[in-house]
């Protein structure tokens, strides 16, 4: 008996993948040994794997129908027994390769277009793969380990998210043992920060080096339209002395995000590579600010909040929480829920919640365990702090026409007009019998996403950004925008104007926090970092009596100064995702959309206040 699919449907979608990749053919230059043939290969697992979650649902559904009823075995074991059936699915598969898959698309044209759709995209994406690694190939030679063996030996599609019809990361693995990533932008923003990072670490005093080791950047090779970056592998650290130097290095890291108004370093995005932390995804840097300049004072966050380093808890299931932020505590591995099936390619096939383990390769690990910030958290802020004041040292050399702000000139960064985890729920979504079938299930999708202008933008730009969402979820691509750091205008990913950005051009929000440094400023900062990683205990939890003066005493010890010379605290945004915001002086967690009118006189603010400090 065959050994049973890794992807349901296979037998008949395999065949259309293979076809579709042998459709490329390039023709532009030089290559490589074996590049061909390796992006053949890969696209067509990569667009098998894409056709796949478009229409395994709704072949499922007609496959269900018209096979006998699965015995009951088949709900209550997820292994499949060697002796199980394919009879009725090996008669289904024949029918829809003689015809049925044809009339399938026919009579429910979302399911055709969007087929079409996932293979003019990816034939598109591995040519411009293959003519970039022609374009590209002597250049190249400076991240390939040996240039004699300079050979592809496999290609591996849809690493990332789509955007810009289809576009994701693409890892060529090489036949001297390494592997490079072509990715659809240019890395601009990621060889400005590790310019930036080195001209921080240049103004050190001597004596302090040893408070902030040198970072580890990832070799790249920025082309504007695209770019290479050497593969990020994560690896172990040899001692705690390395755990140490990893978690002082992260604190730097922290620091320049902070400048630069970073965010989405999630889990992801950030490797551990022994005692480097080393961030492989700067799409997010220059970010821009909307709410009006009064509130944004008010509430006096740091920019370090939205950065993705701080924890950044997600419920899953039955009291199980995954921490998406870089640092924090590591958490048990947490088994991640999604769509999928059991019994794959036999009689008893059936749509389950398949779990994947999370992994902690944002982490150091020692002895095979993956080691806690809590038990560094002073090397992390003193390393932190050491950043900051040499910047604050240099403030007008960082700030000046030429200074290394001008590494990032032409860059592009992204807008998240909203969680990309909302938009894949979507697409998901959009796969199932009933919707696929909808004509007008694209437009009810987009609309569940509706949601209010921010402020600061007009509303013609506003509407626009909403039909290009919409337009790219009919793609089956996740939404991105993209804004120059020193303009204001927004772009789709594939570069069609969208409209201005509203507010500040992000480059002067940057360098207006960066005049506005301070010794208060930074001991603010490490005090919020402090009580992030590391806070103190709480009388309600410590199993001590709780009275007025102990709970008196611990405020004033949480409390934060304020660069105005005001105080606030921290304290976790109530509903999920939980991640640490800042309360102000009425231990207001967060200030919400009604506040402008109530600054006006209205009554209706409907601000949430901490009703039982017992809770």
């Amino acid at each position: 008996m065959p050994k049973p699919a890794a992807r349901p449907f296979a037998d008949l979608i395999d065949p259309i993948a293979g076809t579709a990749a042998h459709a490329v053919d390039h023709r532009h230059g030089s290559l490589p040994e074996g590049a061909l043939p390796a992006a053949r290969a890969g696209l067509a697992d990569h667009l098998a794997g894409r056709i796949t979650e478009l229409a395994a649902p709704l072949l499922f559904d007609l496959f269900d129908r018209t096979r006998p009823r699965p015995p009951v075995a088949a709900r209550l074991l997820d292994a499949t027994p060697p002796d199980t059936s394919r009879t009725a699915y090996d008669a289904f598969i024949t029918r829809m390769a003689r015809g049925g898959w044809a009339q399938l698309c026919a009579d429910h044209p979302q399911l055709g277009h969007g087929v079409d759709q996932i293979i003019r995209d990816g034939i598109a994406l591995a040519d411009d793969v293959l003519r970039s690694l022609a374009a590209d190939r002597d250049a190249l030679g400076a991240l390939v380990h040996d240039r004699q063996r300079f050979t592809i030996a496999r290609a591996c599609f849809g690493l990332s998210d789509p955007h810009g019809h289809g576009r994701s990361v693409v890892r060529l693995d090489l036949g001297d043992g390494g592997s490079l990533a072509w990715k659809p932008r240019g890395l601009g923003n990621d060889a400005g920060f590790a310019a930036l990072g080195r001209w921080v670490e240049a103004r050190i005093p001597p004596g302090q080096v040893h408070r902030l080791p040198a970072q580890r950047f990832p070799a790249l090779l920025d082309r504007g339209s695209h770019g290479w970056m050497a593969w990020v592998t994560h690896s172990a650290c040899a001692d705690t002395t390395e755990v140490e130097a990893f978690f002082r290095r992260l604190g730097g890291l922290t620091a320049l995000l902070h400048l630069l108004r970073g965010s989405d370093i999630h889990d992801e995005n950030l490797i551990a590579v022994g005692p480097y932390p080393v961030i492989v995804d700067l799409e997010c840097l220059f970010a821009g600010r909307f709410e009006p300049d009064w509130l944004a004072r008010l509430t006096d966050a740091p920019a370090f909040m939205a950065s993705g380093i701080l924890p950044v808890l997600v419920p899953l299931a039955d009291g199980i929480w995954r921490n998406m932020g870089c640092g924090g505590p590591p958490l048990p591995a947490a088994p991640v829920p999604d769509h999928g099936f059991r019994h794959i390619a036999t009689d008893w096939m059936r749509r389950a919640t398949v779990t994947t383990l999370t992994n902690f390769t944002n982490l150091p690990v020692r002895d095979g365990m993956p080691r806690s910030i809590r038990d560094h958290t002073d090397a992390f802020v003193d390393s932190y702090r050491l950043a900051m004041e040499t910047v604050w040292a240099h403030r007008d050399a960082f700030t000046a026409l030429g200074g290394p702000l001008a590494a990032f000139d032409g860059s592009l960064c992204r807008l998240v007009a909203l969680p990309t985890e909302s938009y894949r729920r979507l697409l998901v979504r959009m796969a199932e019998p009933d919707l696929i079938a909808d004509p007008a299930a694209i437009d009810r999708q987009a609309a569940r996403i509706d949601r209010p202008a921010p402020t600061r933008f007009a509303a013609d730009d506003w509407a626009r950004l909403r039909r290009a969402e919409r337009d790219a979820l009919d793609r089956r691509d996740v939404p991105a925008f993209l804004y120059r750091i020193d303009g204001r205008y927004l772009t789709e990913a594939d570069g069609r104007p969208i409209g201005r950005l509203g507010g500040h051009p992000p480059l002067d929000l940057v360098t207006a926090s960066v005049r506005a440094l301070s010794p208060v400023g930074i001991a603010r900062d490490c005090a919020i970092l402090r009580q992030v990683f590391d806070p103190p205990p709480s009388p309600l939890r410590d199993g001590g009596p709780v009275t007025i003066e102990r709970l008196a005493d611990h405020l004033a010890a949480t409390a934060l100064r304020r660069v105005d010379g005001g105080v606030d605290w921290l304290r976790p945004h109530e509903r999920p995702p939980i991640s640490c915001q800042m309360a102000g002086h009425g231990l207001l967690s967060r200030y919400c959309r009604h506040w402008p009118h109530a600054r006006a006189g209205r009554s209706d603010l409907r601000a949430r206040r901490v009703a039982d400090p017992r809770s």
